[in-house]
């Protein structure tokens, strides 16, 4: 096995480690839009889309700030501060892809030996916001079909996913 598939597989057996933790997140960000019905099921969706199309988390939260200003009447990113927690989540340090990716990346850098530290952060960063995105998605879609879905997604416990 090469260098780089030892890098690949324990990257794969870390993030498996984080995604409820990714999960519990999207579940916490998709709350904010329980009691808005201007969201619609494509614009998460074109968010997740320009995530798997790029490896870059600028060109991400760039598409949503630009939802958030193209907003107009259509409030939905802006609803509940919804678009700006979801770029927090993405790019600030604080943020719970951030927070992960470091995780990740300490745990692949000592089952592996890597010093490459900065490039292993940047893969973890960008599959972790794809996921997040697209657990989002999924909550979204979920809540969307019923209103009593919403009640359910807040009824969630984070101890479910363990």
């Amino acid at each position: 096995m090469t260098g780089e598939q030892r890098i690949e597989l324990a990257m794969r057996k870390a993030l498996d480690n984080e995604l409820d933790q990714l999960v519990e997140a999207a579940r916490r960000a998709i709350l904010l839009l329980n009691d808005d019905r201007a969201m619609r099921e494509n614009q998460i969706r074109n968010v997740l889309n320009v995530a798997t199309s790029t490896e870059s988390l600028a060109v991400v939260t760039n598409f949503i700030r630009y939802q958030m200003g193209r907003s107009g009447g259509n409030q939905a990113w802006l609803h509940s501060n919804f678009g700006q927690t979801v770029v927090n989540d993405l790019e600030s340090e604080k943020g719970e892809v951030a927070k992960l990716a470091e995780s990740v990346t300490r745990k692949v850098c000592e089952k592996t030996g890597s010093t490459d530290r900065n490039r292993i952060l940047g893969r973890a960063r960008v599959e972790l916001a794809r996921l997040y995105l697209g657990y989002l998605n999924r909550w979204f879609y979920y809540g969307s079909k019923k209103p009593e879905h919403w009640n359910d997604i807040a009824a969630v416990k984070r101890a479910e996913y363990v």
